[in-house]
C-alpha cells in the first residue's frame, strides 16, 4: 500500500511467539524496517542497540512511566511527580542510546475522587518537565489519545482532549495517531489532521472492530494514507494490532502495504 512510509512492528503485540530479543530479527525477516515496544527495558540499551544494528533496523518509539496495576501511566497522578520524572529520564536515556526518536509519557487513569482539572494540571506540569528535558536531546515527546472503551478513565482519551490539553505545546510535542482508538471514539483522523493544531509524529494501525491485522475490519486505510500524504507526513507507520493467530501466519496484508511505489504516493500529494 505504501513504499513511502517505513513500516514498524509493535513487538509487544506482534511476534509474541518469539522471545523479546528475537522479535527484531523476526520483524526484519517479515519485511518491517523498524520495531517499537512500550517497555523494552529488560534488554539493556547497549544490547538492544547491538541487535538493531545487526539487523539493520530502527526503533520507532517507546513509552515512559507506564506504572503497574493498570495505571496506564503516571503523568496525571498528583504525588507521583518524582516517579514520573525518574521514569521519563530513564526512557529518554534509553531512547538516546538506541537511536529512538520518540518517548511517549503515558497520561494515566484519573483516580476516583480526583477532579479532571487537577489531573490535567498535574499532566501539564509533567509534560512541561518532559519538554524541557527533551530540549537538550534528539528525542521528542510523543502523545496519544487512548480510548476510554479500551482504558476507562484515561485522561487523554480522544482527539478533543489532545487538542484542548496539549495545544499550548504544539511546537514541542508530536501526536501518535491510532486508528483503533480513533474508531472506538468515532473520531475522524482527517478532521484532526485538518485542524493543524498538533502534528503527527507516529501512526498506529489496527483494524476495527476487533483490533486485528489490516483487512479484518472495516477501516479504509487507503484513505488514511492519502490524508497523511497530503499533510506531508514523513514518519513511520506502526502496526499495533492483535494478530488473528501466530503473527507470521497472518501477514498477507504486508505485500499490499509495502508494494506501492513512491511515485504513486507523490501523485496522491498532488
Amino acid at each position: 500500500m505504501t513504499g513511502t512510509f517505513p513500516l514498524s512492528a509493535h513487538i509487544g503485540y506482534l511476534f509474541s511467539e518469539f522471545a523479546l530479543r528475537d522479535r527484531v530479527s523476526a520483524a526484519r525477516a517479515a519485511g518491517f524496517g523498524a520495531v517499537e515496544h512500550p517497555d523494552p527495558f529488560e534488554i539493556p540499551a547497549r544490547e538492544m542497540a547491538r541487535i538493531l544494528d545487526g539487523e539493520g533496523m530502527r526503533f520507532a518509539q517507546l513509552s515512559s512511566g507506564i506504572g503497574g496495576g493498570g495505571l496506564k501511566g503516571l503523568a496525571c497522578l498528583p504525588g507521583k511527580e518524582t516517579d514520573f520524572q525518574e521514569a521519563f529520564r530513564r526512557s529518554v536515556d534509553y531512547a538516546e542510546r538506541i537511536g529512538c526518536p520518540f518517548v511517549h509519557p503515558m497520561a494515566g487513569i484519573v483516580p476516583t475522587g480526583l477532579s479532571r482539572g487537577a489531573a490535567e494540571a498535574t499532566y501539564r506540569s509533567n509534560i512541561e518537565f518532559a519538554i524541557r528535558l527533551c530540549d537538550q536531546s534528539p528525542v521528542t515527546v510523543l502523545v496519544e489519545a487512548i480510548s476510554c472503551a479500551f482504558a476507562p478513565g484515561y485522561l487523554i482519551n480522544d482527539h478533543a482532549a489532545l487538542i484542548s490539553v496539549l495545544a499550548p505545546y504544539q511546537h514541542d510535542v508530536r501526536v501518535l495517531l491510532d486508528t483503533f482508538h480513533a474508531a472506538n471514539n468515532n473520531d475522524s483522523i482527517g478532521l484532526f489532521l485538518a485542524s493543524a493544531k498538533l502534528r503527527p509524529g507516529h501512526v498506529h494501525i489496527a483494524d476495527f472492530p476487533g483490533r486485528h491485522e489490516p483487512g479484518t475490519g472495516r477501516l479504509n486505510f487507503e484513505h488514511l494514507l492519502g490524508l497523511l500524504a497530503k499533510v506531508g507526513y514523513a514518519g513511520t507507520i506502526g502496526f499495533e494490532y492483535i494478530p488473528s493467530g501466530a503473527t507470521t501466519d497472518h501477514l498477507s496484508w504486508m505485500q499490499e502495504w509495502s508494494g506501492r511505489s513512491r511515485s504513486d504516493m507523490a501523485a496522491q500529494r498532488g
